[in-house]
């Protein structure tokens, strides 16, 4: 059922942020294209445009300052289609049919956490061929290089241990860093996502004003959020303050403890978002 809920749910989020894509990705083309052929300069340079030279000057200025703001709304749609999605599928009207399907509230929120997480992640995907697309000749060069990265990694690595610039064991500690930093990313992003539902479902517990509730709601998790890691940056450091000469015979230890510690409380900061969200819409759904 929770792959039904999650197609269910890309279909709906599709529909709002595809036209976005294609809006990117076509302006791309034609400021790439535009650039590459040097239309606008060479139209600008004919005898006898007069009042039409402008024109192209003002619509190069136009298209230009239209792609930086789609390029923005990539993201900020897809955000604000997330929120969307939550509010108007859980919250409203809809709620009430979608309370009353076969399934879990943790399966309804995870179906649209990891939506949310996909879009936002093929939003990055897009921006990045969009900027590609500025010029087919960097587009096909950046995909190339991206194929290429890899080999590169490996033969550079190969090369490093043959040297012995690093070690097996410098090797091992980085490919466990580059774990820690890929998963905690991950789990920053749905503690992110989840950070926004718990303000949501807890601000509809109002009888009125259940929006700016929300909001104020959001904006007080936010603060206790932050005074919670900057203790708990103060306290790792203090660890290893403490740890003193054991931190410095060995800081590849020390480092992964501090990384460990920032994991650890990622996690809990994901548990935590999860658990108001499921409760409050378990046990305290106003859709009045």
């Amino acid at each position: 059922m929770l792959f039904k809920l999650i197609k269910y749910e890309w279909r709906a989020m599709m529909r709002s942020l595809l036209p976005v894509y294609i809006a990117a990705l076509a302006l791309s083309v034609i400021i790439g294209l535009g650039s590459e052929l040097d239309i606008f300069t060479r139209l600008s340079a004919m005898p006898g445009l007069g009042f039409l030279e402008v024109v192209l000057t003002l619509l190069q200025v136009v298209l230009v300052i239209a792609y930086v703001v789609i390029i923005v709304a990539l993201f900020v749609i897809s955000t604000i289609v997330s929120v969307q999605r939550f509010y108007k599928g859980l919250l409203r009207d809809e709620g009430y049919l979608m309370f009353t399907l076969p399934v879990k509230v943790w399966e309804l929120t995870l179906s649209k956490a990891i939506v949310s997480f996909l879009a936002g992640f093929i939003s990055i995907i897009v921006a990045i061929f969009a900027i590609g697309l500025l010029s087919a000749v960097d587009l096909f060069e950046f995909i190339l290089a991206i194929f290429q990265i890899p080999g590169q990694l490996i033969g550079a690595v190969n090369e490093a241990l043959l040297r012995g610039t690093i070690t097996p064991a410098d090797l091992t500690n980085l490919t466990i860093f580059a774990i820690e930093f890929i998963l905690m990313a991950i789990i920053s992003a749905f503690a992110g996502i989840y950070q926004f539902y718990a303000a949501m479902a807890l601000g509809q517990m109002s009888r009125k004003h259940k929006v700016l509730f929300s909001v104020l709601w959001y904006i007080g998790i936010n603060i206790i959020a932050s005074i919670v890691f900057y203790a708990a940056l103060f306290l790792g450091a203090g660890t290893v303050s403490i740890m003193g000469a054991f931190a410095t015979a060995h800081p590849m230890i020390a480092v992964h403890m501090v990384v460990g510690a920032m994991f650890i409380y990622c996690v809990i900061n994901l548990a935590a978002f999860i658990l108001v969200t499921n409760v409050v819409l378990k046990q305290r759904l106003n859709l009045e």
